[in-house]
């Protein structure tokens, strides 16, 4: 099983600014890495079967900004 770990690591200073060691955390963020890679791979998936419809798709968020088109779309606006 793929693990992922975020790394954060900060110097402890002394009155005389020189550095006395350094301190880190490590935090497991593998759940959030696959979540974003299933995300990724949804979006991909959605984006194809936008674009094999023939048809002129796109969509507009509330403030009228185009937000996703497929490729008929894309060709003919």
């Amino acid at each position: 099983l793929e693990r992922w770990v975020e790394l954060s690591k900060v110097p402890i200073r002394g009155r005389d600014d020189a550095i006395l060691g350094i301190v880190g955390t490590a935090t497991d963020v593998s759940d959030r890495v696959r979540a974003d890679r299933l995300v990724r791979r949804e979006r991909d998936l959605l984006q194809a079967v936008i674009d094999a419809i023939p048809d002129v798709l796109a969509i507009k968020d509330a403030d009228g900004r185009y937000v996703r088109l497929n490729r008929a779309a894309a060709v003919r606006l």
